[in-house]
């Protein structure tokens, strides 16, 4: 259940390892410089935003220290420097990871991260990482902005005309289970866990959902705090309201669609179709499907990658299979013998 207000740490909740005193928060028989602390300590949308932003990152397994790292978006690197700053008093140090070119922002400080770890419960290096105790519990505004920055870091957009698709991906299925119910719990959103193999790294798994009610809301509640997945994500919204039209009150002008553009360009793939016409993929595949049954179209061939190409069924004395032409590239479009001769 979520609170009406902030969750907070006070002084009394401070373990035994922490010593305060002065306004400052020490590792008791430690030589570790202190971190500049105020109790209580809100546990709002900016710290929401720092655990989030760590799965680009990590704190190290010795919590010896932290590190965040960005390429897509290196203005993250300010936000996450501004926010430890302010509520920790500490800065950290900015370098370029070759040959990326990504920019690796670094805290060599064992208070400030062993903190983090043992009081707010973000995750180290090594072990199982889950959402936050805390963020469970917080307002929904601070469970919004952690999964706006956690999709930032680790989410993705399929391009609109081949699926609604979103996406997470992470090497944690343990944290990926914690996500989906946390998606589920608060957001009805359905999501379901992939696993995969990637050559020279291992297994990973992603988080899914592609139906559209469930895109909506990831929309009109959620979002990217990344500017270009957004606008993907827009596209998504702004296709499936499209689309829906079409596919449920207009299936003869798909239907003519798509046998018009067949007439014009002769052996076609879904893809191209659904790119040339901007029609989602899978509005084609059912309307192609239609079509095969109702013997107007017809498979033309299966190329090399597996992908299925379709042309208008022949009437009597016509063609439509694609033929070499003088340079050798594949001529599209109906022509009857004689023209061929």
């Amino acid at each position: 259940m979520t609170s009406d207000s902030y969750l907070s740490i006070s002084l009394k909740d401070i373990p035994p390892q922490f010593e305060f005193k002065d306004g400052k928060l020490y590792l008791r028989d430690s030589c570790a410089k202190p971190i500049t602390l105020t109790f209580p300590l809100v546990l709002d949308e900016e710290l929401a935003r720092i655990s989030a932003m760590l799965l680009d990152g990590c704190i190290y397994s010795n919590l010896a220290g932290l590190m965040f790292c960005q390429k897509k978006d290196k203005t993250k690197i300010q936000e996450f420097a501004t926010v430890i700053e302010k509520k920790f008093g500490i800065k950290g140090r900015v370098s370029v990871q070759k040959p990326s070119e990504a920019l690796v922002l670094a805290y060599g400080s064992k208070v400030l991260a062993t903190f983090l770890h043992m009081v707010l419960d973000m995750h180290r290096t090594g072990p199982a990482s889950t959402i936050p105790w805390w963020v469970w519990k917080s307002p929904k505004s601070v469970i919004i902005e952690y999964l706006r920055y956690a999709y930032a870091m680790e989410g993705s957009v399929r391009n609109f005309t081949k699926s609604n698709e979103v996406r997470f991906h992470s090497c944690d299925q343990l944290y990926m289970f914690d996500l989906q119910n946390l998606l589920n719990y608060y957001f009805g959103i359905v999501a379901k866990v992939t696993k995969y193999y990637v050559r020279g790294y291992g297994l990973k798994f992603y988080l899914t959902f592609e139906k559209a009610e469930y895109v909506k809301i990831f929309y009109n509640e959620i979002g990217f705090a990344l500017e270009s997945h957004q606008l993907r994500l827009k596209q998504i919204i702004d296709h499936i309201g499209l689309n829906s039209t079409k596919s449920r009150t207009h299936a003869r002008t798909n239907e003519k669609q798509i046998l018009d553009f067949l007439q014009s360009n002769g052996v076609s793939y879904r893809e191209e179709i659904a790119h040339e016409l901007v029609i989602h993929s899978a509005t084609v595949r059912d309307v192609l499907k239609r079509l095969l049954a109702k013997g107007e179209i017809r498979l033309a061939e299966t190329d090399k990658f597996q992908r299925k190409l379709f042309c208008l069924k022949e009437k009597e004395g016509q063609s439509f299979l694609a033929i070499p032409d003088s340079g050798g590239k594949r001529i599209k479009g109906p022509s009857t013998l004689k023209n061929l001769l």
